[in-house]
């Protein structure tokens, strides 16, 4: 019954501090190097293109769905960097009026007092923090962009870059069913609406599964950025790739690789809304393992991370939006048992 799926939903966030332990590789310790809060520089930027593609390692607020955590951002003077979901939903103004459009919202919530346009009216007052946009359907996608072209002038003329954040390929623990976005129709729309806006191309993944990025998805990335290159040309932005960061600490070797294949190209890990934390040995772990392999300056971290180590002391600085509550933890196991419904049995040994 409900009881019963919510009880086993719950087991599955439980299980995530055990899965770190047994699936991490062991390694040295590494600092992650300090969080660069550089913003570029108006002067140095053509009002006819986008801001520049910022550093890895940026300070973020992440998740700032609701008018009430972007103030927050925005308050905060660490914070260089702004990511927020996009989704077609409910808007739900202060008057208590209500009407369908672009809302920044995580499925499964379907509604916010936040819609696309305000969230982008405050961060070009504010006008220092760059802004990630993770898009949750292709819907989102077509009647952003559009929304996003009107204002890049103003958006490069305060340093401000842009990323457009999509899952386009299946990725761990669901490689059996299709991406969230369709790859082909996500980069066509961002090069006929956004040309030269940076990309954060990311996997449709399950980060509860025993598994990691493989050659094969790394191959299939590498194809499709390629791809992508070759039909915008002069005209392309940046390119950052988005993983997991409990599935990449098990296998960082493809994804190194893939960023030795992808000059100029950077890796950011992440852990989901609501998602727990992951333990400070992982996060030092997954770091030196970069390092060891020549790309720890290529890469970023967008993380909740349990411990009191100096890294983790570090990472703290950027978990505005980031708090793992009671209520985060069941969210979060809705979102996964949503997720089995399209592919079962990708956690059938937790069963």
């Amino acid at each position: 019954g409900r009881r019963s799926t919510l009880a086993r939903g719950f087991a599955i966030a439980v299980t995530l501090s055990m899965v770190d332990v047994i699936l991490s590789p062991g390694h040295d310790a590494a600092m992650i190097a300090p969080r660069d809060q550089q913003v570029a520089l108006a002067s140095e930027v053509s009002p006819s293109r986008w801001a520049p593609l910022p550093a890895p390692a940026q300070v973020w607020a992440h998740s700032c769905c609701s008018g009430s955590k972007l103030r927050d951002a925005l308050a905060n003077e660490t914070v260089t960097a702004i990511e927020a979901d996009v989704q077609v939903g409910t808007f739900i103004s202060d008057e208590g009026h209500s009407c369908t459009q672009v809302i920044m919202a995580h499925p499964p919530i379907r509604s916010s007092d936040l819609a696309l346009e305000m969230f982008l009216d405050a961060c070009m007052k504010d006008g220092r923090r760059h802004l990630k946009f993770d898009f949750k359907s292709l819907e989102a996608v077509l009647l952003s962009l559009p929304i996003l072209a009107a204002v890049r002038s103003r958006l490069a003329e305060s340093g401000q870059a842009v990323w457009l954040n999509a899952d386009v390929l299946p990725g761990p623990g669901f490689r059996t069913s299709p991406a969230a976005i369709p790859a082909e129709d996500f980069l066509s729309a961002v090069a006929r609406h956004c040309p030269g806006a940076h990309l954060s191309l990311g996997w449709s993944v399950n980060p509860v599964a025993p598994a990691a990025y493989t050659h094969e998805d790394c191959a299939a990335m590498r194809a499709l950025c390629r791809a992508h290159a070759s039909r915008v040309g002069a005209l392309g932005g940046g390119m950052v790739l988005a993983v997991s960061a409990r599935l990449a600490s098990r296998a960082p070797g493809p994804l190194a690789a893939l960023l030795g294949e992808l000059p100029g190209s950077q890796l950011l890990m992440w852990t989901g809304t609501w998602e727990p934390p992951v333990r400070d040995s992982v996060a030092e772990n997954l770091q030196a393992s970069f390092e060891r392999l020549g790309v720890g300056k290529r890469c970023g971290y967008d993380c909740k991370v349990l411990g009191e180590s100096p890294l983790v002391k570090a990472m703290k600085k950027a978990m505005i939006g980031h708090a793992t509550t009671f209520k985060d933890w069941l969210l979060f196991s809705l979102s996964v048992l949503v997720k089995l419904r399209a592919a079962p049995l990708s956690l059938s040994w937790m069963q």
